[in-house]
């Protein structure tokens, strides 16, 4: 689920960097209608990306409980435990 959410992630970018190239045109009286639906369009498309790859994120199983090395101090397999 990491991977996943780090693949959303960079999608994102891409409407969200064009929600703010078309932000310069979308505002004032002489704009047309549609460049402020595309602004629209583009930062609800950003959002739902950016929301998507945090759930992604929040939902991802802890990577400590998955790889056994991970942990700092294993319970019974310390270094001391050699007999020699």
């Amino acid at each position: 689920m990491l991977k996943i959410h780090q693949r959303v992630g960079l999608i994102t970018t891409v409407p969200l960097i064009a929600t703010v190239v078309f932000s310069v045109s979308a505002g004032g009286k002489g704009t047309s209608n549609t460049d402020r639906t595309v602004h629209m369009v583009l930062g609800s498309v950003s959002s739902d990306l950016y929301f998507m790859s945090a759930y992604y994120a929040i939902r991802a199983p802890s990577a400590r409980n998955q790889i056994p090395w991970a942990h700092p101090f294993p319970q019974g397999h310390g270094m001391d435990s050699r007999s020699g």
